[in-house]
Parts: structure tokens; C-alpha cells; sequence
């Protein structure tokens, strides 16, 4: 994605879609797409954020 890294966990949080993020402008609205519908994003610190992303 144009300015950070979105990184996809293949196992995943239950029944959704989970992983990682760098995003040095913070999650924007944009992220949501149809293949990655409301993502959900927690902050780690700096940059990188937590993600899950419900179906």
C-alpha cells in the first residue's frame, strides 16, 4: 500500500483476518476494501499497529 506495509497473519484471529501494520501516516479510511472490510487497528507504538478485519 502507497506509504506503509501491511502484513497478513495466515493463521489469522479465529474466524477473522488479522496481522500486522506499518503505517507511518496511521490507518486511513482508505484501507477498506472488499477483500479487507473493517479493519480494526490498534496501535503499538511508532508506525506499527495491530490489525483485524472481520468477514
Amino acid at each position: 500500500m502507497p506509504g506503509g506495509v501491511v502484513f497478513y497473519e495466515a493463521n489469522g484471529y479465529f474466524l477473522d483476518d488479522a496481522g500486522f501494520a506499518y503505517l507511518p501516516e496511521g490507518p486511513t479510511p482508505d484501507l477498506e476494501t472488499p477483500d479487507f472490510e473493517s479493519p480494526a487497528f490498534k496501535h503499538l507504538g511508532g508506525a506499527w499497529y495491530s490489525w483485524t478485519a472481520s468477514w
